[in-house]
């Protein structure tokens, strides 16, 4: 290496016989003791440098330290470690409380219908918003059948949601049960919309309409066993 016309720094750096291992066969370590090596023989006889001379080593320096640090980061290891969380979700339990828990038609002539004047309010105590449905499982003397067609058949629906007494209007086929065996039904508002988040310490009120047959095979009182069910959202 030579600067500008020759000068003894360059034969000092040609007399130097050190030689730095290949990257190819050594590691971070011996690389930078090479590189350790080079600056200290540039440091050498200093004081006999000429102001050109000096300027060009200081050059020469200021790249080696970047090697330098360059060969300290780029053999860096590196390891990976891999962590699992879990958690599970407490207190999840749907809770729904009937305050009231019957409602009674009265006499209702054949043939005839006839609306609820009071609510059965269905509470949500749960932790979360929760969606309803309604079922019946249970009727004592006839069968279910939208409109009544035959002796005993009976129709009852069912709407939730409504603060006040709904029109007899309101009542239509989305507030129908499906059967007497205990298959749910989505529990539907006056305006015939799903039922879907009932806020939590709030209550849906729900509403009643009964259609009679035409004729019976007994005057016996008819009882409906209803459930609602309540899922959290």
């Amino acid at each position: 290496m030579k600067n500008e016309g020759g000068n003894a720094y360059g034969k000092k750096l040609e007399r130097w016989s050190g030689s730095c291992p290949s990257e190819a066969d050594k590691k971070g370590g011996p690389i930078m003791d090479c590189l350790r090596m080079v600056v200290g023989r540039m440091l050498k006889g200093v004081s006999s440098m000429t102001k050109g001379e000096l300027k060009m080593k200081n050059k020469i320096i200021g790249l080696v330290m970047v090697m330098m640090l360059a060969a300290g980061t780029a053999f860096a290891a590196q390891d990976t470690a891999e962590v699992d969380i879990y958690v599970t979700p407490g207190n999840v339990t749907a809770s729904l409380t009937a305050l009231t828990t019957w409602y009674n038609f009265g006499t209702v002539n054949l043939a005839a219908s006839s609306h609820s004047v009071t609510g059965v309010v269905l509470q949500n105590d749960s932790v979360s918003t929760v969606s309803m449905e309604k079922c019946i499982t249970a009727l004592s003397l006839g069968a279910l059948v939208y409109p009544p067609a035959a002796q005993d058949d009976i129709a009852l629906y069912c709407l939730g949601d409504a603060a006040t007494m709904p029109a007899p209007a309101s009542f239509g086929a989305t507030h129908e049960f499906t059967n007497v065996t205990g298959t749910y039904d989505t529990l539907a508002d006056s305006g015939a919309a799903d039922i879907t988040a009932v806020p939590v310490g709030k209550g849906t009120t729900t509403w009643y309409k009964i259609t009679m047959p035409s004729s019976v095979s007994s005057s016996a009182q008819r009882k409906f066993d209803l459930t609602f069910r309540a899922t959290t959202n």
